[in-house]
């Protein structure tokens, strides 16, 4: 945010400017859209209160996982009769592809059927 300023006088000029800072020592930050899960992995977290408003700064190992909806694993449950951990799975694996996971799901219980016979 700062580029490379000595954290110690950033600090300083922050209390000069009545800016309160803290640390947050978080292992994983979750930011939950309506498409996607932004997931934030070794973070370093900073509030700073300016104004009484309360401000986060985030940094970290990014990585974007598509959302899974209940209805949507709902839907997959009943058409494949698989566990609901097996269907979360799958439409992450295939990007939230409803039609695809029925498929895939029904074909791997058909192929573990004949394997039994």
């Amino acid at each position: 945010m700062f580029g490379n300023v000595d954290p110690k006088k950033l600090e300083k000029l922050m209390k000069r400017m009545n800016i309160q800072t803290e640390t947050v020592k978080a292992t994983k930050v979750v930011i939950e859209t309506e498409e996607n899960n932004i997931i934030i992995t070794n973070p370093e977290v900073m509030i700073a209160d300016i104004m009484g408003k309360r401000t986060y700064q985030i940094t970290g190992n990014e990585s974007v996982e598509p959302r899974v909806r209940d209805e949507d694993v709902k839907l997959v449950m009943e058409k494949t009769g698989h566990p609901k951990d097996d269907v979360v799975k799958k439409l992450k694996e295939l990007n939230n592809d409803i039609a695809r996971a029925i498929i895939e799901l029904k074909r791997e219980s058909y192929e573990k059927d004949q394997t039994q016979k």
